[in-house]
This record gives structure tokens, sequence and C-alpha cells, in this order.
């Protein structure tokens, strides 16, 4: 007993190969269609039935990276490109190469790059790759009140190549350990940073970017030098830890002096009575009062005691009792 079984035949038509394959006993067999070199098909699916016939067509064209040549794929060369099946090859654009055959994108240069990633206007394989800019120019900050500061700078003097340079700016209290960042991608080459803290030397840092930033390794913008600004002086906080020691009053200068303290002042109250005592030495903590310089009146005596610094006076501290019958008629010699 001899038994025979048909075979579906190999068959070239243009980019597709029909595959040798062998036909079921029954029904029909899948397999896919073989594409030719550099070509591609969406829906390779054949059907091989048991008499030995096929069924299907499958379709092969060329990929993106290559062009039609008759029934052949044809590679684009070294240094071009093809990405749309109904142009030529063509050369790589600016600050990119390909030194292989058959791409359909040529690859940025070191250090150049193309934004992808934008959703309004991602950039593609017909554009050329871009660097990322050089730091601002010219930083440079003042005093504007005891709260703020201003800052300007120069643009960068190498934009990359781009015309969409942006900005951000970060500053600290020199004492700090972190930043904080204000107004990232400004557009502006100057800015006022407020809510600072009076007489406080700040560090701050400008930096420029432009679309390709994000697709650099590090994804950081690049940063000009550091320049360092004072806020201006404000009053300085009420003096702490006032005490009476018999007729000498005692303080310790304010955690807040907000500027340099160029001297204090003592206010002795009795009744309606007042009088100050100033030109105290801005290295003076502690001072004897006399009994000439208790106001006239009835009633308990007491004392505060304040700062002193450009921007004027300060709080008075908290009232202390003073016992002025104790006190000394006339000052020690």
């Amino acid at each position: 007993l001899t038994v025979y079984r048909y075979r579906c035949p190999r068959q070239e038509n243009g980019l597709v190969t029909y595959p040798e394959t062998a036909s079921p006993v029954s029904g029909a067999v899948s397999t896919s269609a073989i594409c030719g070199t550099g070509a591609e098909s969406d829906n390779p699916a054949l059907q091989c039935s048991s008499g030995g016939s096929w069924s299907g067509s499958p379709i092969c064209g060329c990929s993106g990276a290559y062009l039609s040549s008759g029934s052949a794929c044809e590679a684009c060369g070294s240094g071009k490109f093809h990405s749309v099946k109904d142009e030529e090859c063509k050369d790589c654009p600016a600050n990119s190469m390909s030194t292989e055959e058959a791409v359909s994108v040529c690859p940025c240069s070191e250090g150049y790059y193309r934004n992808t990633n934008d959703p309004n206007n991602p950039e593609g394989p017909d554009d050329g790759c871009t660097g990322t800019p050089s730091a601002p120019r010219n930083v440079a900050c003042s005093s504007m009140t005891k709260s703020s500061l201003g800052v300007g700078w120069g643009s960068p003097a190498d934009d990359g190549g781009r015309g969409d340079v942006y900005y951000t700016v970060k500053y600290k209290a020199q004492e700090d350990t972190g930043f904080t960042e204000v107004n990232m991608a400004i557009t502006q080459t100057s800015r006022l940073l407020s809510s600072l803290k009076p007489y406080t030397r700040y560090e701050i840092i400008v930096a420029a970017g432009n679309g390709v930033t994000d697709e650099t390794p590090s994804g950081e913008e690049t940063e000009a030098d550091p320049v360092f600004c004072r806020t201006s002086e404000d009053v300085p906080g009420a003096p702490f830890e006032v005490i009476v020691v018999g007729c000498y009053v005692v303080w310790q200068p304010p955690s807040e002096p907000n500027g340099v303290i160029s001297g204090y002042e003592i206010r002795i109250k009795r009744g309606s009575g007042v009088n100050v005592l100033g030109n105290i030495s801005p290295t003076t903590f502690v001072r004897e009062i006399q009994s000439s310089e208790i106001p006239s009146g009835t009633g308990s005596t007491t004392v505060e005691v304040r700062a002193l610094n450009s921007a004027g006076p300060g709080a008075w501290s908290s009232s202390q009792p003073l016992g002025d019958e104790l006190c000394p008629s006339t000052a020690p010699p």
C-alpha cells in the first residue's frame, strides 16, 4: 500500500515567498509568508489545504529604512536615511550621522539631541540635532528691600542652535543646606526674589536650558557661577533675658538683629512718667540705673530695653520691675 501526500509548493511573488509546506490529511494548515530582505507585512497569514493549494493573499512592502526597487527592497547607504516610503534616500540632517546602511533615522552626534517628546511638535528623522545652551552670562544681584533681592543676567553665548532657551533660578540663605527653586522655565532675563529674611546673605544660581535639555544624560540645565547678595536691614528684634539685679539692668542682644546693632536704649517708667536712656554702646549689656534717672511720680517702676540699627529702633523688651529705693543718686565715676 502506497500513501501519497500533497505539498503546497514554494512560490515567490515579488517580495512575498510562500514556503513549501506539507499538506494536512484534511482541512488546512496555517503558516506565514516570508517577506524579502528589508520588507515587512502586517498580515502574513497563509493556509495550505489538504489538496496542496494555497489560500490567502499576504502583501509585503519595504520597511521604512528601505526603498522599493522592482521586486526587491534597496537599503540606503551610510550617511543617508529613509523614513517615508514614497521618498528617496536623504542625507543625514545637521549634527547627525549613520555609519550603517538601512536606517530610518540618523543618530545624533555626541553632544547633540532631538526633542522627540514634545507633545505639540516632536522632532523627527528630518530634523537636525541641536545642543544645550551654555550658562547665562553676567549674572548680578542687588538688594531691593529688607525681604527682596533683584537678579538679572544675559543670554548664553551659545543657545545650542535653538530658539527656545529658558532659565531657572534657585537660591538659599548661606547658612541653609537646600535651595529653593523659583519660576521654572522662565524666558525673562531678570527676576525679583521675595519673602526673604532681612539682612541675610543669599547664594543665587541661574541656569539655562532648552528643548533638548531633558534629552541629555543628566537632564539638568547649565548653571552659571553663583552670586551672593544680602537683603537690607530691618529693625531688630527685642533683646531677651532682660533681668534686673538691684539697680542693674542686664540683657542679651536680640536673637534676630536683622542688621548691625548700633546701640541700645533703656526706657524707665513710673506712673505716667517716662525717661529714655540712650547712647548705650552696642557692646554693653548691663547698665546701672541712677535714682536721678527715674521719673518722678507714684507707683512701681519698670524698665525695658530695645536695640537699634540703621533701619531704626526695634521692639521694646518685656517690662521688668526696678526697686528704685536702692539706686544711687549719682552715677559712679
